[in-house]
């Protein structure tokens, strides 16, 4: 069976967020710290093939040189 809240109730709920526990808040960071030394890593990863990509393109084979 569904609820009917009144408006005025659901904007009193979302205008006024629960204060985080302090254990939350240690969560939260650790999430935000491993995210971004995640993303660090796959940005490195993703920058390092992009290199060898390039290189690939821009280096003429070595077998075209000499047929010239």
């Amino acid at each position: 069976m569904e609820l009917n809240v009144s408006r005025k109730a659901k904007r009193a709920t979302s205008m006024q967020p629960r204060p985080l526990t302090q254990s939350e808040i240690v969560s939260l960071r650790q999430d935000a710290i491993s995210t971004s030394a995640e993303m660090k890593k796959l940005m490195l990863e993703r920058h390092a093939q992009q290199k060898k990509t390039i290189r690939a393109l821009v280096t003429p084979p070595k077998y075209q040189m000499a047929a010239e």
